[in-house]
């Protein structure tokens, strides 16, 4: 295979019909990360601001299954790149879903003396951080 111009890498040309992401590149050289769950997190951040994780969307969105994408999931909440918040239904207790707050850098914890607690500046009251309910 010959190289293209001497270039190893060949980019679209992006524009209004075709737009690109910005995304902190240190995400993708984090050795710490396997690539699926950097391709869940690129993927992640692509999405607007006020975009709801939906497991089902995930699994549809690729050929990695449901157990992949939570594998996945959790990876990331390890290595503090997703807090994730158990949402009970209203009146039974029950649980209900996930929310997920995703970071395009890993939280440290911070205390403060207003809230409590928080990650990166967000206020965590009640979010499952690393496991433990702050």
């Amino acid at each position: 295979m010959e190289k293209v111009n001497n270039k190893s890498i060949i980019r679209v040309q992006k524009n209004k019909d075709n737009p690109y992401v910005m995304i902190d590149k240190r995400i993708f050289s984090n050795t710490e990360l396997s690539w699926k769950a950097k391709g869940l997190l690129g993927y992640l951040l692509s999405r607007p601001d006020n975009w709801r994780i939906v497991i089902a969307d995930l699994v549809n969105q690729s050929t990695d299954g449901r157990d992949s994408v939570y594998s996945g999931l959790k990876e990331l909440v390890n290595a503090r790149y997703i807090i994730g918040e158990r949402k009970r239904k209203e009146n039974s207790g029950r649980f209900a879903s996930y929310e997920y707050i995703v970071l395009e850098e890993p939280y440290d914890i911070t205390v403060s003396t207003t809230n409590g607690f928080s990650v990166s500046g967000f206020s965590v009251s009640g979010f499952s951080v690393s496991g433990k309910s702050v």
